[in-house]
């Protein structure tokens, strides 16, 4: 169900479609599903308009859109603004509509539909450099907050493809509330033209935007409104976010505890969270590791891999005293922890020969986490090229946790 009452801006696009045999563009009669009457059109846009009752119309097409239906076809304006619609007509069959031309005709559209209107010109969109105008041109009439929803019924087939990236762009500058996609299909074969909310690639493209932020910083609550809008219960949600935190503080039980309890949720959910969960089960695969040991190996060799050696540095020296850990010992206290320590380094306990790699791993880690000019040369080398740290753990891994 659409809000209608958050609609602040509705962004349609203007192209050109075929004129019939009397010089008039062919008209469709759109189908929204509910049943409700409406009229043929030649420009979907007004359909909409009606049907969502904007605060702002933006319309957005070339300088050979077909700007003079606006004025002669769908709608009565009578006679007002005459001599200017007659220019209009004259340039739209030349290709060459004018910015000053629509400002000077876009209040009588307003005044006859009772919200502001824009009529702006864009460039054909068939370079970067156009399509990256296009983005700016919407988000410079787009204000930060507000509603909007996009039409991409009209235009270049290349246009919905650069409106969803709009959308994305909307929403990341100015904060927009992306409320609908709009397409309005028509099938020549049978003379129906359905309309689709095609919403669906924006929650696409926030899957994949939250897969990618995940990769960079391992927190899980990014998935939350995601999985929520596909059924997921709130508290589900909230111990997956807890489960962030408590996998961010080293609290590694409890956040494979709280991981196992929103697995079978969220493999029953549909929408596109049915798409990407197999994708976020590979990014908790740890839980399901057969011991404390190696599922925090599995993280240690994963934080290295995708580069975060800040993390991959913190968690190797844990994970090498989880090796170490006998049958029946928590190590979730951390005097348990000092204990298995002291007994390595006083050669009762794992191997003596690799008390110089633990040692090293642990200046590495002491120096990224408190900032310190590390004493030994090793460590400053190495924190002086990403490669050679990279290496540098690479190596104390494999020597020490695999």
């Amino acid at each position: 169900m659409v809000d209608m009452r958050a609609t602040d801006v509705l962004v349609t696009f203007l192209g050109r479609v075929p004129k019939d045999e009397g010089g008039r563009y062919r008209k469709t009669q759109y189908d929204f599903g509910d049943g409700s009457p409406v009229e043929p059109v030649a420009f979907f846009g007004w359909t909409l308009q009606k049907f969502l009752r904007p605060k702002r119309l933006l319309i957005l097409g070339t300088s050979g859109s077909m700007w003079d239906h606006l004025f002669e076809g769908d709608l009565d304006l009578g006679e007002h603004g005459e001599t200017n619609r007659l220019m209009l007509i004259a340039s739209v069959s030349d290709m060459n509509v004018t910015q000053a031309q629509l400002d000077a005709l876009a209040p009588l559209l307003a005044r006859h539909l009772g919200c502001e209107v824009d009529l702006v010109i864009i460039p054909y969109c068939r370079i970067e450099a156009e399509q990256a105008d296009l983005l700016r041109i919407m988000a410079e009439r787009v204000k930060t907050g507000e509603h909007v929803h996009l039409d991409v019924t009209h235009g270049f087939r290349h246009l919905p493809m650069l409106s969803l990236l709009s959308a994305l762009h909307l929403r990341l500058r100015h904060q927009a509330h992306i409320e609908g996609i709009w397409y309005g299909s028509y099938d020549p074969d049978t003379g129906k033209a359905p309309v689709y909310q095609i919403d669906g690639l924006l929650r696409i493209a926030d899957w994949l935007q939250a897969l990618s932020s995940f990769d960079k910083d391992g927190d899980y609550g990014v998935f939350a409104p995601l999985l929520i809008a596909d059924g997921l219960p709130d508290d589900k949600a909230q111990a997956l976010k807890r489960a962030s935190f408590a996998e961010n503080t080293l609290n590694f039980g409890q956040a494979r505890e709280r991981l196992h309890t929103v697995l079978k949720p969220i493999h029953e959910l549909g929408g596109v969270s049915a798409l990407y969960a197999p994708l976020l089960y590979e990014r908790i695969g740890w839980i399901r590791e057969q011991n404390d040991a190696t599922r925090l190996a599995r993280l240690t060799r994963t934080a290295l891999d995708k580069g975060d050696l800040m993390r991959a540095a913190i968690l190797l020296p844990r994970a090498f005293l989880e090796r170490m850990k006998q049958p029946g010992e928590s190590t979730v206290k951390y005097d348990i922890l000092d204990s298995i320590e002291k007994e390595f380094r006083e050669g009762k306990r794992g191997l003596e020969h690799l008390q110089g790699d633990y040692e090293q791993a642990k200046r590495i880690r002491n120096a990224l986490a408190h900032g310190a000019r590390p004493k030994h040369s090793d460590i400053r080398r190495a924190l002086a090229n990403p490669e050679a740290l990279q290496s540098m753990l690479d190596r104390l891994i494999r020597k020490l946790i695999t």
